[in-house]
């Protein structure tokens, strides 16, 4: 089972069944660009507005990030395990980290898809590039570079930095 969710209560509902392991992969996005992510109109043509994820000011954005991040790694002190991986890492070098991480938690490596397979996911909720059935180039997204004014770049640094370095 993977939880791709950005808050604890999937891995903790989990843990409360004694035959499941649950080992945590903590995914973590340098929040400079989760802000600029979350600043965007998520409207998409046949979704009703109430179902998608809110627009966020960069105040709230930067400290609901540190807020979840935190969170997720003091519940993950109840996991089997818990790794740290950095989408910037993984972005540049999926192979590498997915040969890691695999190795770490005894599983066989997985091996990533370069083309169309035309099966189809078992996803309910999430991102909506996660429901797409084509494969997909994993490249990291660095718009939030040149579309982040300056002065939100400013705050979320000093408000993020200090847990983004303690939890990476």
């Amino acid at each position: 089972v993977v939880d791709s969710s950005k808050l604890p209560p999937g891995f903790l509902t989990l843990r409360l069944h004694p035959d499941v392991r649950v080992d945590v992969v903590h995914l973590i996005r340098d929040p400079r660009a989760v802000v600029n992510s979350e600043r965007r109109s998520r409207a998409r043509p046949g979704v009703d507005p109430a179902l998608l994820p809110p627009v966020r000011p960069a105040l709230k954005s930067a400290l609901y990030w540190s807020a979840a991040n935190i969170a997720i790694r003091r519940y993950a002190r109840s996991a089997a395990s818990y790794r740290v991986v950095c989408y910037e890492d993984f972005t540049a070098t999926p192979d590498a980290c997915l040969s890691l991480l695999s190795t770490g938690l005894g599983l066989a490596r997985p091996r990533l898809i370069e083309q169309d397979t035309g099966a189809s996911g078992h996803l309910a909720v999430g991102n909506p590039s996660r429901f797409r059935t084509s494969a997909q180039a994993i490249t990291e997204d660095r718009s939030w570079q040149t579309q982040l004014p300056w002065a939100d770049r400013a705050l979320v640094t000093a408000l993020s930095r200090p847990v983004h370095f303690w939890l990476t």
